[in-house]
C-alpha cells in the first residue's frame, strides 16, 4: 500500500483507519442521502494478492455523530468530491451520497454532492 495524496497530515491511527481497517465503508454500500461531515481524505494504491493495483480514495468524517471512513474507486464520485474539496480550500464541508444509473448502459454508479 502506497499513499499518493493526503489532504492534511494524518496520524498513524487515522492512516490505518483509512486504508486497512475492516470498518471502512464502501461508498456503494452507503444509503443515498447519507451525509458526511468531511474531516480529510487521502488517496492510495493498493495491490491485491494477484498483483492487481487498485486506486482508492478514502474520506474520514462524521456521520450521524460517529467517526466513519468512506472509501471508493468511483471516478464520478472522486471527481465531484475533489471539485468540492478544492473549492472549499481546506474549510470544512458536508457531502451527501447519491447514486444513479447510466442512460445508455443502465450501469449503476455512485456520486456525491455538497449538502445544503
Amino acid at each position: 500500500m502506497k499513499i499518493t495524496f493526503e489532504s492534511r497530515e494524518f496520524t498513524p491511527t487515522e492512516k490505518y483507519l483509512m486504508t486497512k481497517s475492516p470498518s471502512i465503508i464502501s461508498v456503494k454500500n452507503v444509503e443515498d442521502g447519507t451525509l458526511l461531515d468531511v474531516k480529510g481524505y487521502l488517496q492510495y494504491e493498493d495491490e491485491d494478492q494477484n498483483g492487481k493495483t487498485s486506486y482508492m480514495t478514502s474520506i474520514i468524517g462524521v456521520s450521524n455523530g460517529e467517526q466513519v471512513v468512506w472509501s471508493t474507486q468511483s471516478k464520478t464520485f472522486v471527481d465531484n468530491f475533489i471539485d468540492i474539496s478544492e473549492i472549499f480550500e481546506g474549510e470544512g464541508f458536508t457531502i451527501k451520497k447519491l447514486s444513479g444509473v447510466t442512460k445508455n448502459t443502465q450501469r449503476p454508479y455512485v456520486n456525491c454532492d455538497l449538502a445544503q
